[in-house]
């Protein structure tokens, strides 16, 4: 396996994973400039309440994710909106799904 220069950044569909109401856990960010071990010490105190949760800051894991539909649930989620607003204010998302 080889860097191949692409942008480091979040994994964003174990971040929705591990935020969701069944687990509650805010990983930290990772951007390029990301020490690994402060990394790992940050999720391990992320997840210190889990019982039989551990980090294994010698292992990796690969994986291939599908994030088509993740970006519309994130879209829609009412945490990420401002001002106040929530997707049902939403003019044209009233007209798609409010119907009479």
């Amino acid at each position: 396996m080889r860097y191949n220069e692409a942008d480091i950044g979040t994994n964003i569909a174990l971040n929705e994973k591990l935020r969701a109401a069944e687990f509650d856990i805010r990983l930290p960010d990772v951007d390029e400039n990301v020490v690994p071990s402060a990394f790992f010490e940050d999720v391990k105190m992320a997840t210190s309440r889990r019982e039989r949760w551990e980090v294994d800051d010698r292992r990796m894991y690969l994986g291939f994710f599908s994030f088509g539909t993740l970006m519309m649930y994130r879209d829609l989620d009412h945490e990420n909106w401002t001002n106040g607003l929530k997707p049902h204010d939403h003019k044209s998302l009233r007209r798609m799904f409010v119907t009479g």
